[in-house]
């Protein structure tokens, strides 16, 4: 007697047995590696840079803090500065470190 074999129908939305990708090696290896690498070097140095434009940024409000006190004092007459208890030889030193001496 002979035998039917079931008839199997396959869905086709059926996901295939997938094969592992074959490992690349040499120059084009590293080359993909380099390119895999990227977003997450891009993510470290965009955060370098904007740790670095906050000291600069700091940098600069400090030194135009510096600027404008100098300047107010600067334009003060000598008997106002001893008033305040500061030669004019030592305005530089009171803005940028305090009054003491």
């Amino acid at each position: 007697m002979r035998t039917v074999e079931p008839f199997v129908v396959r869905h086709p939305i059926e996901p295939r047995a997938r094969r592992a990708p074959a490992r690349e090696t040499g120059a084009r290896a590293a080359a993909v590696r380099a390119v895999d690498a990227l977003p997450g070097l891009l993510a470290a140095s965009s955060a370098l840079l904007a740790g670095l434009g906050r000291l600069a940024l700091a940098a600069w409000r400090r030194h135009r803090r510096i600027a404008a006190g100098l300047a107010q004092l600067r334009e003060l007459d000598s008997r106002m500065l001893h008033d305040l208890g500061i030669d004019r030889g030592e305005i530089d030193r009171v803005v940028r470190s305090g009054r003491d001496r």
